[in-house]
């Protein structure tokens, strides 16, 4: 079975940036995939990131507890296929005003403005540390990372602590561990 794990960013005090990771890991291969130099080579695992620029005061960051099950109909190998043009719709719903420890996922997937894939998740549980996340949605290209390199860009503010900028390999197992909570660097503030 497939799998999704995300963490979310997002810092504005009039104008500022939300970021988003995703962790996609297609043939349920787990946090160890990780250790392998060809990563995702055969597209069985990736790390892409969406940043876009939001505005209002905000500041949040949270992750999934666990990765989200995918239902395999339709799901497309690798959203990082150079022969397709993948755009991502990745929306998170709270089911309060306040941030609860639970939300609800809503992930698809579309090329030339045709549904290609879709899922909701009803309940996601948050990791532990989690906060200031009510609502959440882009729909848009979503960037590649390369596997044993830092994250660049503007993604950089997603993947980076006192001790430096992290591999996507190494954020990847992060977000694909079970039961991870939001205080491992680099995902703490």
């Amino acid at each position: 079975m497939a799998s999704l794990a995300w963490y979310a960013k997002q810092l504005s005090l009039g104008v500022g940036a939300l970021g988003v990771l995703l962790a996609w890991d297609r043939h349920d291969t787990g946090p160890s995939a990780a250790d392998d130099p060809a990563g995702n080579a055969a597209g069985d695992v990736g790390l892409y990131s969406w940043v876009g620029f939001t505005s209002g005061k905000a500041f949040a960051s949270a992750k999934s507890k666990s990765p989200v099950q995918l239902a395999e109909s339709g799901l497309p190998e690798w959203l990082g296929d150079p022969f397709h043009d993948y755009v991502v719709r990745f929306a998170l719903t709270s089911g309060s005003t306040g941030l609860g420890p639970f939300v609800s996922q809503h992930f698809e997937i579309q090329e030339g403005g045709s549904q290609v894939y879709a899922s909701d998740e009803p309940m996601v549980e948050l990791a532990d540390g989690s906060f200031g996340l009510t609502n959440l949605s882009f729909f848009d290209r979503v960037r590649y990372h390369p596997w044993l390199e830092p994250l660049d860009g503007p993604a950089y503010f997603l993947g980076h602590s006192a001790e430096g900028p992290w591999q996507a390999n190494e954020l990847w197992r992060l977000l694909m561990t079970p039961n991870e909570t939001l205080k491992t660097p680099p995902f703490s503030d």
